[in-house]
Parts: structure tokens; sequence; C-alpha cells
């Protein structure tokens, strides 16, 4: 949603513009880095707190962010 509200021209409605390609990469990123960095540090989580509380559970939240990416690429016209 920060990149609809950031990059959407005014004019455009909600569905359109440079905002949904926006969010859409940067939850493809995000999605990305965070299990990249689950794999790199999978032998040793207690150096990254957030990565640690919650084991396993890093993969789905990383896919989760990617779930949102492609719901926003179906708003990309």
């Amino acid at each position: 949603m920060l990149g609809l509200m950031v990059s959407a021209h005014p004019s455009t409605p909600l569905g359109r513009g440079r905002g949904v390609v926006v969010g859409m990469l940067g939850c493809f990123l995000i999605g990305l880095i965070w299990i990249c960095t689950f794999y790199v540090f999978s032998d040793d989580l207690s150096r990254l707190w957030v990565l640690n509380d919650l084991g396993q559970w890093n993969l789905v939240v990383g896919i989760a962010f990617m779930a949102v990416g492609f719901s926003f690429a179906t708003k990309w016209e």
C-alpha cells in the first residue's frame, strides 16, 4: 500500500500507475531478501532476534510478501 500512496499520480485510480509496480517489486524483493537472509543465517539465528523468534515461520513470512506482490501484479494495467 505504501508504494501505491507514494508513487501513484493523484488523478489516476488506486489500481493504476507507477505505485502498483513499486509495490509489486518492493514486496517481491522484501520476500526474497527475507528468505535468503533466513537461509544464510539458519545455522545460527541467535544473531538476528526477529528471525530467531519466528523459526521456520520465516519461510511463511517471505512467501506472504511474495503473495502480496502477486496481488499487486493483478492490479497492474
